[in-house]
């Protein structure tokens, strides 16, 4: 799914938001407004064909980084999976995972 077909489901109102990603935005203290905003302005920065989900990146208005997950499984709309604020331990500038060092791998 392109990032412009999302928008087009935000705008027309053909998604759903699930009860996890409103638990995990409000404990970053994000409201639904963020959520869409973030939506709107933002960029695909994963892909996950086999689970026909995607990561977004965008941010508020007030200008907090917000990753957004998007299943769109179904072609009437599409689901918010979960939100939260990337931690900048794991991310360079909140768009490419940092990649992991030695003493981080499993054994």
């Amino acid at each position: 799914m392109k990032i412009e077909e999302i928008k087009t489901k935000i705008k027309t109102g053909s998604f759903r938001i699930t009860d996890h990603a409103l638990i995990e935005s409000f404990k970053d203290g994000l409201t639904v407004a963020d959520i869409l905003y973030a939506l709107n302005h933002g960029k695909i920065i994963e892909e996950y064909p086999h689970w026909k989900r995607c990561l977004i990146y965008g941010k508020s208005a007030n200008k907090v980084p917000i990753h957004v997950v998007i299943d769109y499984s179904w072609e009437e709309e599409i689901d918010i999976v979960t939100v939260y604020i990337p931690d900048p331990r794991h991310w360079i500038r909140f768009q490419t995972r940092k990649k992991k060092g030695p003493k981080h791998e499993k054994k």
